[in-house]
C-alpha cells in the first residue's frame, strides 16, 4: 500500500508524523516544565517555612542570651557598686589621715592612670599637694570601681557575643 501511494502524499504522512510527533514532545516537555515549576515552588514554600522556624528559634534564644546576660552584668554592677560604697565609708570613717602627698606622687600617679609617660623632674617634685593620703585612697578607689564595671561590661559583652553564637549554631542544627 505504501508503494501506491504518490510522493506527495508520503511527503504529506511524514509530514504530518512529524508535526504529531512535535507536538507530543512539546506537550511533555510542558506537562514536565510545569510539574517542574511547582515542585520548584514547593520547595522554596518548605524552604520558607524552615526558614521562618529557625528564625523564629534564633530569636527566643537571642532573648533568652539577652535577659541572662543583662541580669548577670546588673547583678555583678550593683555588687561593685555595694562593694565601692563600703570601701568608701571604711576610707573616711577608719583610715586616718597622716600626711599630704607630694606634687610629684600625684603627677606620677595621674601619668600613671593616664598611661603617659613620666617626666623624672616633674616626679621629683616634693612640694605639698594640698591632697592628702585618705583623699588619694579614694580617688584610687574609685578609679579601681570604674575599672571593674569596664570589665564588667567588657565581660558581659564577650559572653553575649559567644552565648549569640552557640544559641544561632544551635538553632541552625535542628
Amino acid at each position: 500500500m505504501w508503494k501506491a501511494l504518490s510522493w506527495k502524499i508520503k511527503l504529506g504522512l511524514i509530514a504530518g508524523l512529524l508535526v504529531v510527533a512535535a507536538s507530543l514532545f512539546g506537550s511533555g516537555y510542558f506537562i514536565g516544565h510545569i510539574k517542574g515549576v511547582q515542585i520548584a515552588a514547593n520547595e522554596i514554600n518548605r524552604y520558607q517555612i524552615a526558614s521562618q522556624r529557625i528564625q523564629n528559634s534564633i530569636e527566643t534564644l537571642q532573648r533568652t542570651v539577652d535577659v541572662k546576660t543583662v541580669t548577670v552584668y546588673k547583678d555583678r554592677v550593683a555588687y561593685i557598686d555595694r562593694v565601692q560604697y563600703r570601701t568608701k565609708t571604711v576610707i573616711e570613717t577608719a583610715v586616718p589621715e597622716q600626711f599630704q602627698l607630694s606634687k610629684g606622687w600625684i603627677y606620677v600617679y595621674n601619668q600613671s592612670v593616664a598611661g603617659a609617660e613620666v617626666n623624672s623632674e616633674l616626679a621629683a617634685d616634693g612640694e605639698r599637694s594640698g591632697v592628702s593620703d585618705r583623699a588619694a585612697l579614694l580617688t584610687a578607689a574609685e578609679n579601681n570601681t570604674i575599672a571593674l564595671k569596664n570589665a564588667t561590661q567588657l565581660e558581659s559583652l564577650q559572653n553575649w557575643i559567644r552565648d549569640t553564637e552557640a544559641a544561632r549554631a544551635e538553632a541552625t542544627k535542628k
